[in-house]
């Protein structure tokens, strides 16, 4: 069978096989010499061997739904659903000219976006007014996450001594390349930070924690943010998913939320600036969960970045030390030569590719790795 490569595929060969040019041996920078690196040592590329990663999210438990319920935006979610589920049916059963011919039809819709409309408005003024009503809200290390019995990621990891660099409730995290893309330029200009320097932004918006960020930043950070309203999301062959033109929620911080970038540069300072939530599953191969943006002053690819550090308690590293083997790489962020962090690159035949990326993030809890994040390629026809 011949192989076609997609975009993230192509990306995940060029990033996770060192580049697929780029040394395998240990790197090492500080935050105070972000542009200090060594001149990279080349070398033949590697093969990335054919991993299949037998993992399907956490256990759908308490935990679980305590990281991903915001009361009141479930609340919107489940009036937004209702209302296309509606008009879905009637699109379905008598498409729009029936629609329009049936007044009780018409009302049916109607009542059913009124409902959800006034739902979208009363959030967008309860955090208006400050940071939402929340119950407790767990960390990463308490999600049940265990990979299936054939799942041979975890004997491509090396063995390890305990570190404690990572405390429980001390921190969130998202996985990186090959799962994060630039946002394109606003229309006629660039972007820029509060100071009006120019800066980049980029979208994680594919991996497993991207469910649990924004209830974590406001529980964790108790930031605040307000609400503007993104368009109309695809649907498969029926009419866009909207209410009132509304398909997504964005939740535009306050105060910008310090963050960090885990590179081979060194640590380089970030700030998360705005979570979108979409209100309805989207079609074409779009992730559905939720969308956080990050603005970077310093130039650097997308595909540079292993992963995005978010400190509650505001403790950056001091370093970031890399080594890398064929599809997989680890990361000491402490300097005492323990890995603290683990990549490991998959694949998968999908629909939309025979090759397709997958990944899982590890983290070193006590000398014993443990899945801290997961993403995989959207697959679509």
């Amino acid at each position: 069978m011949k192989y076609i490569l997609s975009p993230i595929a192509v990306s995940l060969c060029m990033f996770a096989a060192t580049g697929c040019t780029t040394k395998a041996t240990t790197q090492e920078s500080t935050v105070d010499s972000v542009g200090a690196v060594a001149e990279a040592v080349a070398v033949e590329p590697e093969e990335v061997p054919r991993v299949e990663i037998r993992y399907g999210g956490a256990a759908r438990d308490g935990v679980l739904a305590s990281l991903e319920t915001i009361p009141m935006l479930s609340e919107v979610e489940a009036l937004f659903e209702s209302a296309i589920k509606i008009k879905d049916s009637l699109y379905y059963a008598v498409g729009v000219n029936g629609i329009n011919k049936d007044p009780n039809d018409s009302l049916l819709i109607k009542t059913a976006e009124a409902k959800a409309h006034e739902a979208i408005l009363a959030y967008q003024q309860s955090l208006a007014n400050g940071l939402p009503a929340l119950d407790a809200c767990p960390d990463l290390f308490q999600l049940t996450r265990v990979p299936e019995a054939d799942d041979s990621s975890l004997l491509r990891l090396p063995s390890v001594k305990a570190s404690q660099t990572f405390e429980h409730n001390g921190f969130f995290f998202l996985g990186g390349a090959p799962f994060v893309s630039k946002s394109p330029s606003p229309e006629g200009g660039a972007f820029a930070d509060p100071q009006g320097n120019p800066e980049t932004r980029f979208v994680a918006g594919i991996t497993e924690n991207t469910s649990y960020l924004l209830k974590s930043m406001f529980y964790f950070k108790r930031t605040s943010a307000h609400v503007t309203f993104g368009p109309p999301l695809n649907s498969y062959d029926g009419p866009a998913h909207e209410v009132k033109g509304i398909g997504s929620l964005i939740h535009e911080f306050d105060s910008r939320i310090p963050a960090f970038f885990l590179t081979e540069r060194g640590i380089v300072p970030a700030y998360l600036v705005s979570v979108e939530t979409k209100l309805y599953e989207v079609y074409g191969c779009i992730s559905s969960l939720p969308q956080g943006e990050f603005a970077c002053s310093t130039d650097l690819s997308e595909t540079e970045i292993l992963g995005i550090y978010i400190s509650y308690k505001n403790t950056p590293f001091a370093s970031c030390t890399v080594t890398r083997q064929a599809g997989v790489w680890t990361a000491d962020l402490n300097g005492d030569a323990i890995p603290d962090l683990a990549y490991v690159a998959g694949v998968f035949s999908g629909a939309s590719s025979d090759v397709m990326a997958e990944a899982l993030w590890f983290v070193n809890d006590k000398g014993q790795w443990k899945i801290l994040d997961w993403g995989r390629e959207v697959d679509c026809t």
